[in-house]
């Protein structure tokens, strides 16, 4: 999987919609589902971050 692939969530949108405020419409199970599909998306976007600054690192060579 490529780095553009990656930038580009998973995440439905039932998932999106509970992130904007209408989690009180989802029902228990719903609700713990969403819970664990955003804290994988956020580690797979952690993830993508740490590659990032990684080929930043290697390939810009800033004096600061």
């Amino acid at each position: 999987m490529g780095i553009g692939e990656d930038i580009q969530g998973a995440l439905s949108d039932e998932i999106l919609a509970t992130a904007v405020g209408d989690a009180w419409r989802l029902a228990e199970a719903e609700l713990l589902e969403s819970v664990v599909a955003v804290s994988e998306e956020i580690q797979r976007l952690e993830a993508l971050r740490v590659r990032l600054v990684g080929a930043v690192d290697h390939r810009c060579k800033v004096d600061v």
